[in-house]
């Protein structure tokens, strides 16, 4: 019974450590450093070099729906190229993965291609001593044969170091004489920081998982009521009423006058009336001195 349990020890750890020989570890990497590595969204993110121009086609890419094709290049330099100056600043200096697949677009059915990272710093400094000044720093990948038939994949290791301030760091493409001049085509490109374990580069993209804020109602600005003017025939129906009143005080004055004098008038002609009638018989009479009683 022992000797069953050993065996059967036995067996589990032979295939346990065949397993563990046989899985690769690989080293950790930073995230993809260029934008735009396929050219599913045309040419962002990439510029061209001198006079050369960029062209999107979408008829058999090696990655997805689209590749890029290079026209008059200058000096064999292959476009597109991009700078990742603030990315390379931020994963810092050591050894990054560089790869790409490129393939002939003209009339040569061969030529060398090569991957190139150049970097420009602020200053150079050998041991204690620094020199001032622009520093210029090119690493290449060894030249791989492409053709005008198939896609190519080039790809290597290359170290990155600098002195002072990383002023400008680009990845591009060099297709070597005779086809230098030719247009060529590329596709699937790729560059990661090796060995590093850290954050990812920031960006300012938004989180597709967080709810996006809502978004405050505006409560509409209310405009005061305008209060209505009046109508001209309101306007000139009242002055006729102010001036009716207006006029109706000295009327009625002059019309309590006029009853007052009427009224003296009216006494002193019936006094007058009363005189008149009396006659002079009357009034002598009435001015005669009394007469006098007489005693019997």
């Amino acid at each position: 019974m022992k000797s069953f349990f050993t065996v059967c020890l036995t067996i589990v750890l032979s295939f346990a450590l065949m397993f563990a020989v046989a899985t690769p570890v690989f080293a950790a990497s930073s995230p993809e450093i260029l934008d735009n590595p396929s050219f599913e969204d045309g040419v962002t993110g990439w510029t061209s070099y001198c006079k050369a121009t960029m062209d999107i086609y979408d008829d058999g890419a090696q990655d997805g729906t689209n590749y890029v094709t290079s026209s008059v290049k200058y000096n064999g330099v292959d476009e597109p190229r991009q700078y990742v100056t603030d990315k390379v600043a931020f994963y810092g200096k050591g050894t990054y993965h560089v790869s790409a697949y490129l393939k002939l677009a003209g009339d040569s059915s061969k030529a060398m291609a090569r991957i190139i990272m150049q970097t420009v710093s602020s200053d150079k400094t050998v041991g204690s001593t620094t020199y001032p000044g622009q520093q210029w720093f090119v690493s290449s990948v060894a030249g791989v044969e492409i053709n005008d038939t198939t896609w190519t994949k080039i790809e290597g290791d290359l170290k990155l170091d600098w002195s002072g301030n990383l002023e400008m760091c680009e990845f591009y493409f060099q297709i070597d004489e005779p086809a230098g001049s030719e247009d060529s085509s590329t596709d699937n490109c790729s560059l990661t920081k090796l060995d590093y374990t850290g954050a990812p580069f920031p960006t300012t993209e938004p989180d597709p998982t967080l709810a996006p804020s809502p978004t405050p109602t505006v409560a509409p600005t209310v405009k005061p009521t305008p209060t209505a003017s009046p109508s001209a025939e309101a306007t000139t129906a009242s002055a006729v009423t102010t001036g009716n009143n207006n006029k109706k005080t000295p009327l009625l004055i002059a019309v309590g006058v006029a009853t007052i004098l009427f009224a003296g008038s009216g006494t002193a002609l019936l006094m007058m009336s009363n005189r008149t009638k009396k006659g002079p018989i009357a009034e002598a009479e009435e001015n005669a001195p009394p007469t006098p009683e007489v005693n019997e």
